[in-house]
């Protein structure tokens, strides 16, 4: 059952992907415009001259690292989302901190993040670090307390370990943006580089590609967390 479940879950996830693939495929077919919208075999014949450039690994481990070093320090959003859960007034006097950063769109200070911390790899990995934090403690946060009996704790609610992973999965996605929109703004390393050097050069195939790069592991962690969700 549990496997079964998984396989669900990844299924679902590997559909949507072949709906996006032939949606575009549909378009270049409409469009007729292979600088705009090149069809999938440029595409594929991009991707394959990236996977084996060495360069390319490299500016994805930049990215990886910025990803890694932002979001694992954000875990701690969980211990914090469960004690303001458990604790009331914890709540009453951080929660609405946490739950307005976590309602606005904190990728927007990536500017400000540059300007303080620099053009390096520190700007990039505190911008992961607040997205994802604020978005995790928030969600834990509300769904536990929300869940919680009176007298119990908040992590033995029913339903905790799948809102706990719920959480997770979206605070996830939220940092791979964020990393991505650092680099994009002010780096000369990383994917989120390659895909604005991409655009600048009008290099649609390659920036299709590498957005295919970014897309397929997020797609397969979200898919993992969801069947995750499924059996807990």
């Amino acid at each position: 059952m549990i496997l079964e479940r998984f396989v669900k879950a990844i299924a679902r996830g590997v559909i949507a992907i072949l709906i996006v693939a032939l949606l575009w495929q549909l378009a270049a077919a409409i469009t007729g415009n292979a600088i705009l919208t090149p069809a999938l075999p440029a595409v594929f014949d991009r991707l394959g001259k990236l996977v084996v450039s060495a360069s390319f690994w490299g500016e994805a481990g930049v990215s990886v690292m910025h990803l890694v070093l932002g979001y694992v320090p954000a875990l701690i959003g969980i211990p914090l989302g469960l004690a303001f859960a458990a604790v009331v007034p914890l709540r009453f006097l951080f929660g609405g901190f946490f739950n307005g950063l976590a309602g606005v769109p904190l990728i927007a200070s990536a500017p400000l993040m540059t300007v303080w911390l620099g053009l390096g790899d520190n700007g990039k990995i505190m911008l992961v670090f607040v997205v994802a934090l604020f978005a995790l403690t928030s969600d834990v946060m509300t769904d536990l307390a929300r869940k919680a009996a009176p007298g119990r704790a908040p992590e033995d609610a029913p339903g905790a370990s799948r809102a706990i992973i719920a959480a997770l999965r979206r605070s996830f996605v939220l940092a791979v943006t964020a990393a991505l929109v650092g680099e994009m703004l002010a780096s000369t390393h990383g994917l989120g580089y390659l895909l604005m050097n991409s655009v600048m050069i009008f290099d649609v195939p390659q920036t299709v590609a590498v957005l295919v790069v970014v897309a397929l592991p997020c797609a397969v962690v979200t898919a993992v967390a969801r069947g995750a969700e499924e059996v807990v």
